[in-house]
């Protein structure tokens, strides 16, 4: 995928991230976020639209 970004944990365990790309690739990434990586309990995903910052971040 290509994306730009940035992914950190919080204390509570849970994981936040911005993202942004092609209108496809951010919407194949959100869809597997709602599965998550091998092993991972995804208890529910939250996302906002906002303006893309066009950095590499």
């Amino acid at each position: 995928m290509e994306l730009r970004g940035w992914v950190r944990n919080l204390p509570d365990g849970s994981v936040e991230l911005a993202a942004e790309g092609s209108d496809r690739a951010v919407k194949d990434f959100l869809s597997w976020c709602h599965q998550g990586p091998r092993f991972a309990k995804v208890v529910s995903v939250e996302h906002a639209d906002e303006e893309p910052l066009g950095d590499s971040r």
